[in-house]
């Protein structure tokens, strides 16, 4: 299974993480409701081989989350990156707009949009504890496939990130970049190989 993880560095500051998926609606969450499996050859009475196929349509992730050093308390109302981040980004990556937005706005946090694409081809090769019939235990395979994604992002200044958590659980929570403002977008395509398991 392939998941959506998003995150955003600088790289000036030893690739310090400003951006995160934490509560964002794909994150951790499969591509597809259901892998395609590819159908699988026994190679013994106890090993096998297969492939999968995973893939995800264009999905867009608004307002990601600013990178916090802690998980918020149900008492939070707004998240903002840590004061050294903000300094860093204030002092190495705003333009003179950014900082004259931010100087108007004391709670100011970054936040992201995100649309990604994805496409995914694995194979491997396992080993099971057979059973009785077509019956098997503890069932694990691993291998190598292909990952080709499109991801395209919008950094946005908000004039503050506010949070609210769901009941009963107080650890769901979601956030709205308000005042929003965008200041620097950007694409990629990427293909790279991945670990796959089943």
């Amino acid at each position: 299974m392939i998941y959506e993880i998003f995150g955003l560095k600088m790289p000036w500051e030893g690739d310090r993480e400003i951006i995160e998926t934490r509560g964002a609606s794909l994150e951790r969450s499969p591509l597809l409701p259901v892998a395609i499996a590819l159908p699988e050859t026994l190679m013994s009475s106890w090993s096998f081989r297969g492939g999968v196929f995973e893939y995800q349509a264009s999905t867009e992730m608004k307002d990601l989350y600013p990178y916090v050093d802690q998980e918020p308390s149900i008492d939070t109302t707004i998240l903002r990156q840590k004061s050294s981040s903000r300094a860093s980004l204030y002092n190495n990556f705003f333009n003179a707009s950014d900082k004259a937005f931010t100087d108007a706005n004391s709670n100011w946090a970054l936040s992201t949009d995100v649309t990604s694409s994805r496409i995914a081809l694995g194979y491997y090769w396992g080993v099971f504890i057979p059973a009785f019939g077509n019956q098997r235990f503890l069932k694990f395979g691993a291998g190598l496939g292909v990952f080709y994604t499109n991801i395209s992002y919008k950094l946005n200044l908000c004039s503050q990130y506010k949070v609210s958590f769901t009941i009963p659980e107080p650890s769901d929570y979601g956030g709205e970049c308000v005042g929003k403002k965008e200041i620097d977008s950007t694409s990629a395509n990427i293909l790279e190989v991945h670990g796959t398991g089943h």
